[in-house]
Protein backbone atom coordinates (compact mmCIF):
# COMPACT_ATOMS: atom_id res chain seq x y z
CA UNK A 1 0.00 0.00 0.00
CA UNK A 2 1.30 3.45 -0.58
CA UNK A 3 2.90 5.58 2.37
CA UNK A 4 0.46 8.26 3.56
CA UNK A 5 3.71 10.37 3.03
CA UNK A 6 3.66 9.52 -0.80
CA UNK A 7 0.05 10.19 -0.95
CA UNK A 8 0.18 13.57 0.70
CA UNK A 9 2.89 14.43 -1.77
CA UNK A 10 0.99 13.25 -4.62
CA UNK A 11 -2.34 15.77 -3.69
CA UNK A 12 0.05 18.67 -3.26
CA UNK A 13 2.03 17.74 -6.62
CA UNK A 14 -1.88 17.69 -8.54
CA UNK A 15 -2.90 20.95 -6.09
CA UNK A 16 0.54 23.09 -8.00
CA UNK A 17 -0.42 21.92 -11.28
CA UNK A 18 -4.29 22.79 -10.64
CA UNK A 19 -3.01 26.07 -9.98
CA UNK A 20 -0.58 26.73 -12.21
CA UNK A 21 -3.41 25.88 -15.13
CA UNK A 22 -5.22 28.32 -13.68
CA UNK A 23 -2.75 30.97 -13.49
CA UNK A 24 -1.95 30.27 -17.30
CA UNK A 25 -5.19 30.03 -18.26
CA UNK A 26 -6.27 33.32 -16.64
CA UNK A 27 -3.17 34.98 -18.43
CA UNK A 28 -3.94 33.36 -21.95
CA UNK A 29 -7.14 34.54 -21.73
CA UNK A 30 -6.14 38.02 -20.95
CA UNK A 31 -3.47 38.28 -23.32
CA UNK A 32 -6.01 37.70 -25.82
CA UNK A 33 -8.82 40.18 -24.52
CA UNK A 34 -5.46 42.63 -25.14
CA UNK A 35 -5.12 41.46 -29.01
CA UNK A 36 -1.99 39.34 -28.38
CA UNK A 37 -1.98 36.46 -30.80
CA UNK A 38 0.49 33.19 -30.68
CA UNK A 39 4.14 34.43 -32.18
CA UNK A 40 7.08 31.79 -32.18
CA UNK A 41 11.02 32.87 -31.27
CA UNK A 42 13.03 32.38 -34.27
CA UNK A 43 16.20 31.77 -33.72
CA UNK A 44 18.87 29.49 -34.88
CA UNK A 45 17.24 26.43 -34.12
CA UNK A 46 13.68 27.39 -35.70
CA UNK A 47 15.51 27.72 -39.11
CA UNK A 48 17.48 24.65 -38.29
CA UNK A 49 14.40 23.06 -37.79
CA UNK A 50 12.66 24.50 -41.30
CA UNK A 51 16.49 23.50 -43.15
CA UNK A 52 16.07 20.18 -42.45
CA UNK A 53 12.90 20.15 -44.95
CA UNK A 54 14.85 21.59 -47.56
CA UNK A 55 15.35 18.07 -49.27
CA UNK A 56 14.18 16.81 -52.61
CA UNK A 57 11.39 18.58 -54.50
CA UNK A 58 11.33 21.46 -51.89
CA UNK A 59 10.81 24.94 -52.76
CA UNK A 60 13.19 27.02 -50.68
CA UNK A 61 12.82 30.69 -49.50
CA UNK A 62 16.62 32.49 -49.55
CA UNK A 63 16.81 36.22 -48.66
CA UNK A 64 16.37 38.21 -45.55
CA UNK A 65 13.39 40.09 -43.87
CA UNK A 66 11.30 41.07 -47.45
CA UNK A 67 11.13 37.22 -48.08
CA UNK A 68 9.71 36.36 -44.55
CA UNK A 69 7.36 39.26 -44.64
CA UNK A 70 6.18 39.65 -48.04
CA UNK A 71 5.68 36.10 -48.96
CA UNK A 72 2.70 34.07 -47.92
CA UNK A 73 3.46 30.21 -47.23
CA UNK A 74 -0.40 28.97 -47.64
CA UNK A 75 -0.67 30.98 -50.72
CA UNK A 76 2.69 29.35 -52.25
CA UNK A 77 1.10 25.61 -51.01
CA UNK A 78 -2.20 26.43 -52.68
CA UNK A 79 -0.43 27.17 -56.08
CA UNK A 80 1.96 24.10 -55.81
CA UNK A 81 0.32 21.66 -53.67
CA UNK A 82 2.54 18.73 -52.10
CA UNK A 83 5.09 20.33 -52.50
CA UNK A 84 7.33 21.12 -49.18
CA UNK A 85 8.24 24.76 -48.62
CA UNK A 86 10.98 25.62 -46.66
CA UNK A 87 10.98 29.61 -45.27
CA UNK A 88 15.17 29.89 -45.12
CA UNK A 89 15.41 33.76 -44.81
CA UNK A 90 17.00 35.77 -42.35
CA UNK A 91 15.91 39.06 -41.15
CA UNK A 92 19.12 41.74 -41.41
CA UNK A 93 20.95 39.54 -43.57
CA UNK A 94 22.19 38.44 -46.99
CA UNK A 95 21.55 35.47 -48.68
CA UNK A 96 24.28 34.18 -50.43
CA UNK A 97 25.61 31.66 -47.76
CA UNK A 98 22.27 30.21 -47.59
CA UNK A 99 22.27 29.43 -51.35
CA UNK A 100 25.45 28.28 -51.34
CA UNK A 101 24.40 25.65 -48.72
CA UNK A 102 21.79 24.29 -50.80
CA UNK A 103 24.48 24.19 -53.72
CA UNK A 104 26.22 22.04 -51.04
CA UNK A 105 23.48 19.67 -50.65
CA UNK A 106 23.14 16.56 -52.89
CA UNK A 107 19.58 15.69 -52.17
CA UNK A 108 18.33 19.63 -52.77
CA UNK A 109 16.84 19.41 -56.23
CA UNK A 110 13.50 21.95 -55.84
CA UNK A 111 13.64 25.62 -56.68
CA UNK A 112 14.72 28.67 -55.03
CA UNK A 113 13.48 32.00 -54.87
CA UNK A 114 16.57 33.70 -53.79
CA UNK A 115 15.35 37.81 -52.90
CA UNK A 116 18.98 39.64 -53.54
CA UNK A 117 19.39 43.30 -54.17
CA UNK A 118 23.08 44.45 -55.45
CA UNK A 119 24.71 45.00 -52.22
CA UNK A 120 24.28 41.43 -51.64
CA UNK A 121 26.53 40.39 -53.97
CA UNK A 122 29.44 42.01 -52.40
CA UNK A 123 32.26 39.67 -51.57
CA UNK A 124 32.22 41.13 -47.70
CA UNK A 125 28.71 39.69 -47.34
CA UNK A 126 28.63 36.91 -49.08
CA UNK A 127 29.23 34.78 -45.57
CA UNK A 128 26.45 37.08 -43.93
CA UNK A 129 24.52 33.99 -43.42
CA UNK A 130 27.32 31.47 -42.24
CA UNK A 131 26.77 31.30 -38.63
CA UNK A 132 23.43 30.25 -39.35
CA UNK A 133 24.67 27.48 -41.68
CA UNK A 134 27.11 26.16 -39.27
CA UNK A 135 24.74 26.14 -36.78
CA UNK A 136 22.87 23.49 -38.27
CA UNK A 137 25.52 21.52 -39.55
CA UNK A 138 27.72 21.48 -36.38
CA UNK A 139 25.03 22.28 -33.32
CA UNK A 140 21.79 20.91 -34.68
CA UNK A 141 21.18 17.57 -33.09
CA UNK A 142 18.08 14.98 -32.07
CA UNK A 143 17.62 16.68 -28.50
CA UNK A 144 17.36 20.36 -29.67
CA UNK A 145 15.23 19.10 -32.46
CA UNK A 146 13.03 17.58 -30.18
CA UNK A 147 12.95 20.55 -27.38
CA UNK A 148 12.49 22.81 -30.48
CA UNK A 149 9.35 20.84 -31.48
CA UNK A 150 7.64 20.66 -28.68
CA UNK A 151 8.22 24.53 -28.24
CA UNK A 152 6.95 25.39 -31.13
CA UNK A 153 3.72 23.28 -30.54
CA UNK A 154 3.32 24.87 -27.27
CA UNK A 155 3.92 28.81 -28.75
CA UNK A 156 2.14 28.49 -31.84
CA UNK A 157 -1.15 27.65 -29.74
CA UNK A 158 -0.45 30.18 -26.44
CA UNK A 159 -0.77 33.52 -26.81
CA UNK A 160 1.41 33.59 -23.50
CA UNK A 161 4.22 32.03 -25.19
CA UNK A 162 4.52 35.70 -27.16
CA UNK A 163 8.40 36.26 -27.17
CA UNK A 164 7.35 40.35 -26.80
CA UNK A 165 5.72 39.22 -23.44
CA UNK A 166 8.53 37.88 -21.85
CA UNK A 167 9.50 38.95 -18.43
CA UNK A 168 12.29 41.27 -19.75
CA UNK A 169 10.13 43.01 -21.88
CA UNK A 170 7.40 43.42 -19.94
CA UNK A 171 9.92 45.24 -17.14
CA UNK A 172 12.26 48.07 -17.14
CA UNK A 173 12.45 47.30 -20.61
CA UNK A 174 8.94 48.86 -21.15
CA UNK A 175 9.49 51.60 -18.24
CA UNK A 176 12.17 53.11 -20.11
CA UNK A 177 10.25 53.64 -23.11
CA UNK A 178 7.20 54.84 -21.27
CA UNK A 179 4.91 52.08 -22.44
CA UNK A 180 3.71 49.55 -20.22
CA UNK A 181 3.05 46.89 -23.15
CA UNK A 182 4.53 46.12 -25.64
CA UNK A 183 4.17 46.26 -29.54
CA UNK A 184 1.89 43.86 -30.98
CA UNK A 185 2.10 44.55 -35.04
CA UNK A 186 4.57 41.83 -35.84
CA UNK A 187 4.04 38.48 -35.72
CA UNK A 188 6.00 35.35 -36.27
CA UNK A 189 4.56 32.42 -37.55
CA UNK A 190 4.94 28.46 -37.26
CA UNK A 191 6.07 28.77 -40.82
CA UNK A 192 8.65 31.30 -39.94
CA UNK A 193 6.79 34.07 -42.03
CA UNK A 194 6.09 37.28 -40.26
CA UNK A 195 2.95 39.13 -40.20
CA UNK A 196 3.11 42.97 -40.20
CA UNK A 197 0.30 44.43 -38.86
CA UNK A 198 1.57 48.23 -40.01
CA UNK A 199 -2.05 49.59 -39.06
CA UNK A 200 -0.61 49.35 -35.25
CA UNK A 201 2.60 50.87 -36.66
CA UNK A 202 3.55 53.80 -38.69
CA UNK A 203 7.25 54.19 -40.45
CA UNK A 204 8.00 58.11 -40.53
CA UNK A 205 9.90 59.20 -44.09
CA UNK A 206 12.72 60.88 -42.03
CA UNK A 207 13.23 56.83 -39.74
CA UNK A 208 13.24 55.31 -43.18
CA UNK A 209 15.85 57.27 -44.57
CA UNK A 210 18.21 57.12 -41.88
CA UNK A 211 17.84 53.66 -41.53
CA UNK A 212 18.81 53.37 -45.46
CA UNK A 213 21.32 56.11 -45.58
CA UNK A 214 22.88 53.89 -42.93
CA UNK A 215 23.34 51.06 -45.08
CA UNK A 216 24.96 52.83 -47.60
CA UNK A 217 27.27 55.12 -45.60
CA UNK A 218 30.64 54.43 -45.10
CA UNK A 219 30.37 50.87 -47.26
CA UNK A 220 33.09 49.84 -49.59
CA UNK A 221 31.11 49.81 -52.79
CA UNK A 222 32.64 47.87 -55.53
CA UNK A 223 33.35 49.42 -59.05
CA UNK A 224 30.91 47.13 -61.48
CA UNK A 225 33.72 45.34 -63.21
CA UNK A 226 34.92 43.64 -59.59
CA UNK A 227 31.23 43.37 -58.62
CA UNK A 228 30.74 41.31 -61.21
CA UNK A 229 33.27 39.07 -60.81
CA UNK A 230 32.22 38.37 -57.54
CA UNK A 231 28.86 37.10 -58.67
CA UNK A 232 31.36 34.42 -60.19
CA UNK A 233 31.26 32.25 -57.01
CA UNK A 234 27.31 32.88 -56.72
CA UNK A 235 27.19 31.68 -60.49
CA UNK A 236 28.69 28.47 -59.57
CA UNK A 237 25.85 27.47 -57.03
CA UNK A 238 23.05 28.54 -59.10
CA UNK A 239 24.72 26.02 -62.28
CA UNK A 240 25.22 23.27 -59.19
CA UNK A 241 21.33 23.23 -58.16
CA UNK A 242 20.55 23.20 -61.47
CA UNK A 243 22.54 20.58 -62.64
CA UNK A 244 20.68 18.38 -60.33
CA UNK A 245 17.54 19.50 -62.01
CA UNK A 246 16.72 22.34 -59.69
CA UNK A 247 15.69 25.72 -60.76
CA UNK A 248 17.20 29.12 -59.07
CA UNK A 249 15.18 32.49 -59.42
CA UNK A 250 17.32 35.49 -58.22
CA UNK A 251 14.47 38.24 -57.70
CA UNK A 252 14.56 41.94 -56.69
CA UNK A 253 11.95 42.76 -54.39
CA UNK A 254 10.43 45.98 -54.09
CA UNK A 255 11.61 48.32 -52.26
CA UNK A 256 10.57 52.26 -52.65
CA UNK A 257 11.62 55.78 -51.61
CA UNK A 258 15.06 56.01 -50.25
CA UNK A 259 15.66 52.18 -49.86
CA UNK A 260 15.33 52.44 -53.50
CA UNK A 261 16.72 55.41 -53.84
CA UNK A 262 20.15 55.20 -51.95
CA UNK A 263 20.37 51.63 -53.46
CA UNK A 264 20.01 52.82 -57.22
CA UNK A 265 22.65 55.92 -56.26
CA UNK A 266 25.49 53.26 -54.92
CA UNK A 267 24.55 50.32 -57.39
CA UNK A 268 22.94 51.67 -60.76
CA UNK A 269 20.67 49.34 -62.07
CA UNK A 270 22.18 49.02 -65.54
CA UNK A 271 26.04 48.83 -64.54
CA UNK A 272 24.99 46.57 -61.52
CA UNK A 273 21.63 44.49 -61.89
CA UNK A 274 21.59 44.01 -65.75
CA UNK A 275 24.99 42.95 -66.14
CA UNK A 276 24.80 40.23 -63.56
CA UNK A 277 20.74 39.00 -65.41
CA UNK A 278 22.62 38.95 -68.66
CA UNK A 279 24.75 36.66 -67.75
CA UNK A 280 23.60 34.26 -65.23
CA UNK A 281 21.89 31.06 -66.15
CA UNK A 282 19.03 31.84 -63.07
CA UNK A 283 16.07 33.35 -63.98
CA UNK A 284 16.29 36.99 -62.92
CA UNK A 285 13.31 39.16 -61.91
CA UNK A 286 13.65 43.08 -61.26
CA UNK A 287 10.66 44.33 -59.48
CA UNK A 288 10.42 47.41 -61.38
CA UNK A 289 10.09 45.23 -65.24
CA UNK A 290 6.73 44.04 -62.80
CA UNK A 291 3.95 46.42 -63.10
CA UNK A 292 1.95 43.98 -60.45
CA UNK A 293 4.98 44.09 -57.92
CA UNK A 294 6.12 47.51 -58.66
CA UNK A 295 2.75 48.80 -57.47
CA UNK A 296 2.05 47.27 -54.53
CA UNK A 297 2.08 49.79 -51.53
CA UNK A 298 5.22 49.63 -48.70
CA UNK A 299 4.40 51.47 -45.86
CA UNK A 300 8.12 51.21 -44.38
CA UNK A 301 9.66 51.51 -48.41
CA UNK A 302 10.74 47.74 -48.02
CA UNK A 303 7.77 45.42 -46.32
CA UNK A 304 4.25 44.65 -47.47
CA UNK A 305 1.26 44.53 -44.56
CA UNK A 306 0.24 41.26 -43.95
CA UNK A 307 -3.25 41.63 -45.54
CA UNK A 308 -1.31 42.23 -48.49
CA UNK A 309 0.79 39.63 -48.61
CA UNK A 310 -1.13 36.94 -50.32
CA UNK A 311 -1.94 39.29 -53.45
CA UNK A 312 1.74 40.01 -53.07
CA UNK A 313 3.09 36.54 -53.34
CA UNK A 314 0.24 35.65 -56.66
CA UNK A 315 1.94 38.51 -57.90
CA UNK A 316 5.64 36.88 -58.07
CA UNK A 317 4.44 33.76 -58.36
CA UNK A 318 2.32 34.77 -61.84
CA UNK A 319 5.77 37.17 -62.77
CA UNK A 320 7.83 34.05 -62.36
CA UNK A 321 5.82 31.64 -64.08
CA UNK A 322 5.29 33.81 -67.05
CA UNK A 323 9.01 34.00 -67.50
CA UNK A 324 9.36 30.30 -67.69
CA UNK A 325 9.98 29.50 -63.85
CA UNK A 326 8.19 26.76 -61.90
CA UNK A 327 9.45 24.30 -59.21
CA UNK A 328 10.51 20.73 -61.07
CA UNK A 329 8.16 17.79 -60.57
CA UNK A 330 8.92 16.11 -57.61
CA UNK A 331 11.68 13.05 -57.78
CA UNK A 332 9.84 10.20 -58.02
CA UNK A 333 7.91 11.52 -61.36
CA UNK A 334 10.30 13.10 -63.17
CA UNK A 335 11.51 11.09 -66.66
CA UNK A 336 14.64 9.23 -66.40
Amino acid sequence: MPSSTSSSSARVLLGALAIFVVIAGALELSWRRLGYVPSILDNMERWSAERDRAGPGTIALVGSSRVLFNVSIPTLRRRYPGRPVAQLAIGGTFAAAVLRDLALDPDFDGAVIASMLALAFEPAYLDSQQRWVDYYHEEWNTERRLGRHIRTELASRLALMNPTLSTRRLGWERFEKGRWLPDRWLVFNRDRSVSADFSLHSVSKSSVRMLAKARYEKRQVSSPGAWLEATDAVERWIEQIQARGGRVAIVRFPTSGAHWEFDEKAYPRKRYWDRFAARTSALTLHFRDVSALASFRLPDASHVDFRRAPAFTGALLDALEARGFSPPPPRASRVP
